[in-house]
C-alpha cells in the first residue's frame, strides 16, 4: 500500500462513504478530537424514541476501557476509536456472542482492506502475529421495553513510537506490518456498515451461521491454555473452539468444559 498520510476524521467523510454503500443505514455522526470515552458518549446520549443510530468516533480517549472496566489505551496519531448504538432483538441473556460477531466483522474488513494473517482471541480480541491488533467491548442499556446495544471497537492503526501499550499478549499496529492506511473514514465506514449487518443476521439466525469463520480465525485452536478469572485459575486444557451459543470450549482431560463470556482472560498455558 502506498504510505499516505491517515486523513482526519471527518463526519462529512464517513457520511458520505457509509451513505454510498448503503443510503438506509446512515447514522447520526459525532466526530470529536478528543473524548473520555466513545462508549461512554453513546451511553450517555441515547435517548427515549430515537429510531437513527448513533455512531461516535474521537482522534483520542483520555478514559478509553475495554471488557471488566479494563483500560484502554487512547493515544492521538492516527487510530481507530468508534462506538455506535444498535437497538437489539434480544434479551441481555443471548447478547454474550455479539463480541465474536463484531470481531470476525473486524476480520472481514481488514481482509477487504488487504490486512492478512488476522486472527481472533475469545471473547473480543482480534491479534496479528498473536499480539493485540484491536478489542472490543460491548455494552448495554436498557430502554421501555428494548434493549439499545452499544458497540466499541478501537483498532491500533498507528501508535506512536513512543507510546507504550499494556496487553496480556502484547501489542501490534497496522504500520507495523507495513500496512499504511489512507483514509480512516473509509475504514471506519466500512467497519460500521459489516457491523451492522452481521449483527442483524446473528439477531435472526443465532451465532451458528458465523462459527466455522469464526473457529477458522482462532488462534488459540488446538492450544494448551488456561482460564483465568479475577486472576484466578479456574480452568486448563486444550482449548477446542466455541459452541453454537459463542461458548468457549476447553477439554480437560475426558471432559469438555463451556466457559461464557464475562471477566475472563485466556492465556497460553506456558505463560506466568
Amino acid at each position: 500500500m502506498n504510505s499516505e498520510q491517515s486523513h482526519k476524521l471527518s463526519k462529512e467523510r464517513i457520511e458520505s462513504q457509509i451513505a454510498s454503500c448503503s443510503a438506509d443505514m446512515v447514522p447520526l455522526i459525532h466526530v470529536f478530537e478528543e473524548l473520555d470515552s466513545t462508549n461512554q458518549w453513546v451511553l450517555d446520549h441515547l435517548s427515549a424514541g430515537f429510531e437513527q443510530s448513533m455512531l461516535c468516533v474521537a482522534e483520542s480517549q483520555i478514559a478509553g476501557r475495554g471488557r471488566a472496566g479494563r483500560s484502554w489505551c487512547s493515544p492521538s496519531g492516527g487510530n481507530v476509536y468508534m462506538s455506535f448504538s444498535h437497538v437489539a432483538m434480544m434479551t441481555r441473556g443471548n447478547v454474550s456472542a455479539i463480541s465474536l460477531v463484531v470481531g470476525l466483522a473486524v476480520v472481514r474488513v481488514l481482509s477487504k482492506k488487504g490486512v492478512g494473517g488476522v486472527s481472533l482471541k475469545w471473547p473480543n480480541d482480534i491479534l496479528i502475529d498473536g499480539r493485540k491488533l484491536a478489542g472490543i467491548l460491548i455494552e448495554s442499556k436498557a430502554r421501555n421495553s428494548e434493549l439499545v446495544l452499544v458497540i466499541g471497537v478501537g483498532i491500533n492503526v498507528k501508535v506512536p513510537l513512543d507510546f507504550n501499550i499494556s496487553s496480556e499478549t502484547g501489542w501490534i499496529d497496522l504500520s507495523t506490518k507495513g500496512v499504511l492506511l489512507s483514509d480512516r473514514n473509509e475504514l471506519i465506514s466500512l467497519l460500521y456498515i459489516e457491523c451492522q449487518k452481521m449483527i442483524d443476521e446473528f439477531s435472526h439466525s443465532g451465532f451458528l451461521v458465523f462459527r466455522s469463520e469464526w473457529m477458522s480465525h482462532d488462534y488459540f485452536a488446538g492450544k494448551e491454555v488456561k482460564i483465568v478469572d479475577r486472576e484466578k485459575i479456574i480452568h486448563r486444557g486444550t482449548e477446542m473452539g466455541v459452541d453454537e451459543e459463542g461458548c468457549l470450549l476447553v477439554r480437560s482431560g475426558e471432559e469438555i468444559k463451556r466457559v461464557f463470556s464475562g471477566d475472563v482472560s485466556l492465556r497460553v498455558n506456558n505463560e506466568s
